[in-house]
């Protein structure tokens, strides 16, 4: 059962010495982060810590935060291995993403909705939804996260950095904005992967993905399960 709370608390450590340890000062511990990039990080840590007690306020604060500067969102990124100044990104672990002539890298980068991302150098993880007329959408999601719900179209997530908890609505647009949120008290389930959608995600990128799997998600709008597969990056 999903009961959740917009809750923001400190995180747990500080940011003194270069970002846990980082050569630069914001960049999180082991990344591939330029000075340019852990200043914006260390910005956005410190607006987490100041947000407003009440969570409407707090809403408010984050999404002019994204309009104005981008969200921090997870992403993958097959650009080169050196240091760059717009994005953190740390070596996958996933086997299949050391192929020397198309590595992929995990990433962090400030965008305001996936849709202004360079797909030249940036990929997201994908979501399919086959909807009620057996047509199928597809989302970008942030890597690694799959959604607590879907009111009408829009997939909601329940993000978290640095101690603070907050969600973000994506749109089949690839439109992103921080959000107050429902309680919802329908789980995700495990799917049969139906064929049609099957079929789409082996179009998708090549490389990224090790295999899929399916869940019903529950759209508060229809009052319904919805069935969308996710991509596999590591089994």
């Amino acid at each position: 059962m999903f009961k959740w709370i917009l809750l923001f608390s400190l995180p747990l450590f500080c940011d003194d010495f270069g970002g846990l340890g980082h050569k630069y000062k914001g960049c999180p511990l082991n990344s591939i982060c330029a000075p340019e990039m852990g200043i914006k990080k260390k910005s956005w840590d410190e607006m987490l810590k100041t947000l407003p007690k009440d969570k409407k306020l707090a809403v408010k604060t984050l999404e002019e935060f994204r309009k104005k500067n981008g969200i921090l969102l997870p992403v993958w990124t097959i650009s080169s291995p050196d240091e760059e100044k717009d994005l953190i990104k740390w070596n996958s672990p996933c086997p299949q993403h050391q192929n020397p002539e198309n590595k992929f890298f995990q990433a962090e980068v400030f965008t305001p909705n996936f849709s202004s991302l360079d797909n030249n150098r940036f990929l997201e993880e994908q979501a399919l939804l086959l909807n009620e007329n057996n047509s199928i959408i597809s989302y970008k999601i942030p890597s690694k996260e799959l959604p607590l719900y879907l009111n009408g179209e829009e997939m909601i997530f329940s993000m978290t950095s640095e101690g603070a908890y907050y969600y973000l609505g994506v749109a089949p647009s690839g439109q992103v904005r921080v959000l107050d949120t429902q309680n919802i008290e329908f789980s995700p389930t495990d799917a049969e992967c139906p064929k049609d959608l099957i079929t789409k995600f082996e179009q998708l990128s090549k490389g990224l993905y090790s295999g899929h799997f399916c869940r019903n998600i529950y759209n508060s709008s229809l009052k319904k399960y919805q069935t969308l597969l996710f991509g596999l990056t590591c089994v």
